[in-house]
């Protein structure tokens, strides 16, 4: 589904809560299972995504933090191609930094502090595991320096700092201060910690726990919940499959195709879907095929899963065909 659809779908599932009285109480609600780690600190400070990135991106200058679209879609490579100047702030080389005019090396999550915000909309601290690596610099420093060139002050040497910086700025955080996020307290039920395999709470967390941002309808405030356009719903024709993306533990992403380790473990791309299904399109398990929709073309391997609804193909993303929604595509 396109931006619109996901929006619909975030407001069906708010009318559920509300109408069965999911909400203005603790431990009531919906987690949001992002792709990325802080893809919901993103929507807190108020990122929002773009139906037509081609059409918001020509003519503009684009600054580039901590992703590959270059590398993810090749649409997304071609509305790169529309911009007048494209800076790409990362810590590693990617299709997306080949196509910059100048690139920032930034440093890596292990190799600074600062906080994010998980789906559950906890406000997390995060800290330095690693010395960081030769001239590199976190995020917040490097947009800082950017900043300072046109004129515009802004904090680039301390993520608290920033973060109270943050938390004044922004009502969710209101109440949040950076030493309140490395408060700790007693966590159960106690496994061991210690051993070498563990459940969630065998380890005492002595770096802080987090706090968990208070839900509008539960704060008092008032929840209004925008209504959008349906989509219609995407009904394949003859021949066609529904494709549905699906994530990977390990894909060919940058950050794991590069490491050694974990090469032999990334394994090819399949496409999954039921034995009725692939009887149909007469495939057997193990062929090597075609994959079509949009414009996008790739090869795959046939994967027979019996809990796969018949007429739809499960696709990994970040595994060289470029889906990132469920669409409509051919199979041959």
């Amino acid at each position: 589904m396109g931006v619109n659809g996901t929006s619909a779908l975030a407001s069906a599932c708010a009318n559920l809560l509300k109408e069965t009285n999911h909400i203005g109480r603790a431990n009531n609600g919906l987690v949001g299972v992002w792709q990325r780690a802080n893809d919901q600190g993103a929507f807190e400070i108020g990122f929002e995504p773009e139906e037509d990135l081609a059409k918001a991106l020509k003519g503009k200058a684009v600054y580039i933090v901590g992703a590959d679209p270059a590398g993810d879609d090749p649409n997304l490579a071609k509305a790169l191609n529309g911009a007048r100047f494209v800076a790409v702030q990362d810590i590693l080389e990617t299709a997306t930094t080949e196509l910059a005019d100048v690139v920032f090396p930034a440093q890596a999550f292990t190799e600074r502090e600062g906080t994010l915000v998980s789906g559950e909309r906890r406000v997390q601290r995060f800290y330095a595991a690693v010395p960081a690596k030769g001239d590199s610099k976190p995020d917040f420093a490097i947009t800082s320096m950017v900043a300072k060139q046109m004129g515009v002050i802004l904090e680039g040497s301390s993520p608290s700092v920033v973060f109270d910086i943050m938390a004044n700025s922004i009502e969710a955080f209101n109440d949040l201060t950076y030493e309140k996020l490395a408060e700790v307290h007693g966590q159960w039920p106690i496994v061991g910690r210690g051993d070498l395999y563990y459940g969630g709470t065998t380890y005492e967390n002595t770096q802080g726990l987090g706090v968990q941002l208070v839900p509008m309808a539960q704060a008092g405030g008032t929840v209004r919940i925008p209504k959008v356009r349906k989509e219609a719903a995407l009904r394949p024709k003859e021949k066609e499959l529904l494709a549905v993306p699906v994530n990977k533990l390990y894909d060919l992403g940058v950050t794991v195709r590069t490491a050694e380790f974990l090469g032999k473990r990334i394994g090819g791309t399949q496409v999954a879907m039921h034995p009725a299904t692939a009887a149909k399109l007469n495939v057997e398990a193990g062929q090597v095929v075609k994959v079509s929709f949009d414009g996008v073309n790739g090869e795959a391997v046939v994967k027979i899963d019996e809990t796969v609804a018949t007429g739809v193909a499960l696709l990994p993303r970040g595994m060289g065909i470029a889906i990132h929604e469920p669409t409509l595509a051919k199979v041959k």
